[in-house]
C-alpha cells in the first residue's frame, strides 16, 4: 500500500520551495484532510499560497511559504482514557506551480504526498525536520505500575511485528508472545498504532519492535513500579512525535482553589439625599476560581528527564483523576478525564551522580473555570 513517504511536524515550520535563475513567484495549492488517503482528498485546495521570489546568497531567484501551521490548523486533539489513543495526523499535499519573470503562464513543478504529524523539531535538528523515528517515545524504556501494562506508540508504516520477553535481557528463553502487526492503513486513525504489552503468557518485561525497510528492530524496556500506598495518578500528554504517550505520578498530591474577580465601584445613590448601607459600594462584576493539583512523580530514573521535558512543552495534557480532586463528593469512586496546564514553567534536572534519587513536583491547573462559563 503506497502510503507517503515523507513525514512532517506541524507544529514546526515546513517550508515549500523553488530556486531558479529567473524566478518570478511560486504558488503552492495546499490540501489538508482526515479520513482515507485516496478518496478523502477534496476536490479544491484548502489554500492557494502565493510568494513572490527574492535574490538569495547564490545569485538565483528563490522563494518559499511555510505550510505547517496552516495543515495543523485541521489537527482536532482530545482523549479520555477510554477510547482508541488518538493519532493526531492529517494528509498534507501540495501541487507547487511556479512562473519565471515575463512568463503568461504557470508551470507545475511537481506534487508532493505528505504525513502531518502533530508533533515538533528540535533547534538543532534544523530545516524542515524529518521525523524518522518508528517508535514515537524518546526513551527506551517506560514506566507504569506494578500489575498495569504500557500504551507504547509506534509508526504503523513499516512495522512487522513485536515481540514480548519476561527475563532480564532479551534472550530466546524469555520469549513469551510474538505478535504480528496489523496491515497497514491508509485512514488517518491508523497513521500511529499503539501498541498494549499486556501478554496472557506472563508479565513482559521487553518488547521489541522489528520494522523493514532495513530499519531494523527498537528495544523498549518495561519497568514496574509501586512505590505508593495509594493508587498512581496516570496522566496523558501529547509528545514531540504527535503521539498520546502515558506517565505516572507515584507521589503526594494536594488541592489548591483559587478565586479571580473583575470588581467595580457602584452608585449607591437613589436620587432622595441618601443610600442603602446595606449594599456593596465595591461591587463584583464577575468571579470565578481555578482548581489546582501540585503532584510528586515519585522515584525516576536520570533517563526520564526527556519525558518530563516533553510534558512541559506539550499544549495538550491530561489527568486520569479520582472525584475528589474535583469535588465530586457524591461520586467519590468516580474517576475522570480533566484537561490539564502544566504551571511548572522550569525545573533543574537532577541527576543520578549528583542527586542520587530523582523525583519532580509539577503543578497542574484545570483547563476550565469552576462555574461552567462555557458559551
Amino acid at each position: 500500500m503506497a502510503l507517503p513517504s515523507d513525514r512532517i511536524f506541524l507544529r514546526s515550520p515546513y517550508y515549500v520551495s523553488k530556486e531558479r535563475a529567473n524566478l518570478d513567484l511560486i504558488i503552492v495549492d495546499l490540501f489538508v484532510y482526515t479520513g482515507t488517503l485516496t478518496t478523502d482528498k477534496p476536490t479544491d485546495p484548502n489554500y492557494r499560497l502565493q510568494s513572490s521570489a527574492h535574490l538569495n546568497a547564490s545569485g538565483n531567484k528563490y522563494a518559499e511559504v511555510d505550510i505547517a501551521e496552516l495543515a495543523r490548523d485541521y489537527v482536532s486533539v482530545t482523549y479520555d482514557f477510554t477510547a482508541t489513543d488518538p493519532t493526531n495526523a492529517v494528509w498534507v499535499e501540495y501541487d507547487l506551480y511556479y512562473a519565471d519573470s515575463g512568463a503568461l503562464a504557470l508551470t507545475l513543478d511537481g506534487s508532493v504526498q505528505l504525513t502531518g504529524i502533530n508533533g515538533y523539531g528540535y533547534f538543532e535538528d534544523g530545516y524542515n525536520p524529518d521525523p524518522t523515528d518508528t517508535v514515537f517515545i524518546s526513551t527506551d524504556y517506560v514506566i507504569v505500575p506494578t500489575g498495569d501494562s504500557a500504551l507504547i506508540p509506534i509508526l504503523q508504516d513499516y512495522v512487522t511485528q513485536w515481540e514480548l520477553y519476561d527475563t532480564g535481557t532479551i534472550s530466546p528463553s524469555g520469549l513469551i508472545e510474538t505478535i504480528t502487526a496489523p496491515a497497514t492503513t491508509e485512514n488517518t486513525a491508523n497513521v500511529i498504532d499503539y501498541v498494549d504489552t499486556a501478554s496472557t503468557f506472563g508479565t513482559p518485561t521487553f518488547i521489541r519492535f522489528s520494522f523493514s525497510g532495513g530499519r531494523g528492530d527498537k528495544d523498549i524496556r518495561i519497568v514496574y513500579l509501586d512505590e505508593c500506598e495509594k493508587d498512581a495518578i496516570e496522566g496523558a500528554f501529547v509528545n514531540r512525535f504527535g503521539a498520546i504517550q502515558h506517565f505516572y505520578l507515584f507521589g503526594r498530591a494536594d488541592r489548591t482553589f483559587t478565586t479571580n474577580e473583575t470588581s467595580f465601584k457602584s452608585n449607591l445613590l437613589d436620587g432622595e439625599g441618601s443610600y442603602d448601607t446595606k449594599k456593596h459600594q465595591t461591587a463584583i462584576l464577575n468571579k470565578n476560581g481555578k482548581t489546582m493539583i501540585s503532584i510528586n512523580t515519585g522515584w525516576y530514573p536520570e533517563d526520564m528527564n526527556g519525558m518530563w521535558k516533553e510534558m512541559m512543552l506539550s499544549e495538550t495534557v491530561w489527568l486520569n483523576l479520582p472525584s475528589k480532586f474535583l469535588d465530586f463528593n457524591a461520586f467519590k469512586d468516580l474517576v475522570v478525564t480533566a484537561p490539564v496546564m502544566v504551571k511548572s514553567a522550569a525545573i533543574k534536572y537532577k541527576t543520578r551522580l549528583r542527586d542520587k534519587l530523582i523525583r519532580y513536583d509539577f503543578t497542574f491547573e484545570f483547563a476550565a473555570d469552576r462555574i461552567n462559563t462555557v458559551k
